[in-house]
């Protein structure tokens, strides 16, 4: 018997892009909309506890911001480091792996090397332009994928 070896196709940028959209509404979208909510009820609280309604409503949508992104992204962080994937990535068809063995990385790379690194890379402007930049070449690896050593695949 002869086992034939799975043909591993690269993510396009435009998948990988789409990916990240995907993921960036689902993280907006829950902050917004939390958002939102606490600034209409917060002034029935205000009332209640003698507090400056303006300093409440500030103080209420940080918090609900904070907690709405927290809760988003674990969700994101437990999905890539069980699956290599976030939910824009499974939307896609997208899978991160190994760039050798094409198997899952592991949560470290995964997670630590490959997401927390790059979000706290990002807001360097020379890191985002090579990051983003990188994947126009043959490999399609941006910058954390060099670092972690992985791949973005079709599945």
């Amino acid at each position: 018997m002869r086992l034939h070896k799975k043909k591993i196709i690269l993510a396009s940028p435009n998948q990988r892009l789409m990916a990240r959209v995907i993921d960036l509404i689902l993280e907006g979208a829950p902050m917004i909309i939390l958002g939102l909510l606490t600034y209409a009820y917060v002034d029935i609280e205000a009332e209640v506890a003698s507090i400056d309604p303006a300093v409440l409503k500030r103080a209420s949508l940080l918090v609900g911001l904070m907690a709405s992104a927290l809760i988003v992204h674990i969700v994101q962080w437990v999905l890539i480091a069980s699956h290599g994937q976030t939910v824009g990535k499974k939307v896609m068809g997208l899978r991160i792996v190994d760039e050798k063995t094409h198997e899952h990385p592991g949560a470290v790379r995964a997670l630590i090397l490959r997401s927390w690194f790059n979000a706290l890379m990002l807001g360097n402007i020379f890191y985002f332009l090579a990051d983003s930049l990188l994947i126009f070449r043959a490999e399609r690896k941006c910058l954390h994928d060099f670092v972690a050593r992985t791949v973005v695949i079709t599945v």
